[in-house]
């Protein structure tokens, strides 16, 4: 965790954590404090943000490796890759690392797509009634059909890849165009001032089911940084 996004991250632990709903509330709000290896800022102040970084869980990067044809431990050369393509510069990876950890700690795989993500996917359509789809949706065209579609459905890359399966992306280029995994931004709730070591966050578990998509069936979508920290909350009980 960290105080600002420029500032470097070290690993913090759990120190306590409550839940500040009941049980069978809709949805469920978590205070966590979280002891830091480092003191914050003499200047820090309840309402002042920390980074938390976390990682995509297993249930959604195997899949989604399976999918694309990689073995969780395949050790992955980023510069070659880089190297090999002509898409947008992916040197801010990390230069070697398994497939598992690339797409669990590197890359957003769950963010809404953008039409340049759905141009490129298209661009790997063997099917031509798929790779039609997927140029319309990205299209000044298709404006209602992506609003509808994409924005208020929110598919994942695994939800894209399952609804277009002649879809199969070159893994240089796909990683070029997958968005950076950003931590998640909270706001202190306590003053630091007794122990600037401890840093206290409340924050909603997003828990939730999305309609189908393309044929799918309902969809559970969690919140990947408020999942985590639940999970952790839950192993101190």
């Amino acid at each position: 965790s960290s105080s600002s996004s420029s500032a470097p991250f070290a690993r913090a632990q759990l120190h306590s954590a409550r839940w500040l709903t009941a049980p069978d509330a809709p949805r469920h709000t978590l205070e966590v404090t979280l002891r830091l290896p480092l003191p914050l800022p003499d200047s820090s102040r309840a309402g002042d943000s920390i980074a938390i970084r976390c990682a995509n869980p297993d249930d959604l990067v195997l899949p989604l490796l399976e999918r694309i044809g990689l073995s969780p431990e395949t050790l992955l050369s980023i510069r070659d890759m880089s190297e090999a393509t002509t898409a947008t510069d992916i040197s801010h990876l990390p230069s070697t690392c398994s497939a598992r950890t690339l797409f669990a700690r590197h890359v957003d795989i769950t963010s809404v797509p953008r039409k340049s993500f759905l141009r490129m996917l298209a661009e790997y359509c063997t099917n031509e009634s798929e790779k039609t789809a997927l140029t319309t949706l990205s299209s000044s065209e298709g404006k209602e059909e992506y609003r509808s579609r994409v924005e208020e459905l929110r598919p994942s890359l695994l939800d894209l890849l399952a609804a277009y399966p002649s879809c199969r992306p070159d893994l240089g280029h796909l990683l070029s165009c997958l968005p950076p995994m950003l931590p998640r931004f909270y706001s202190l709730v306590h003053s630091p001032a007794l122990d600037p070591q401890l840093a206290t966050v409340a924050l909603t578990v997003v828990d939730e089911m999305l309609p189908p998509f393309a044929g799918s069936e309902m969809r559970r979508h969690r919140g990947i940084c408020s999942t985590m920290l639940a999970h952790a909350a839950q192993a101190l009980e």
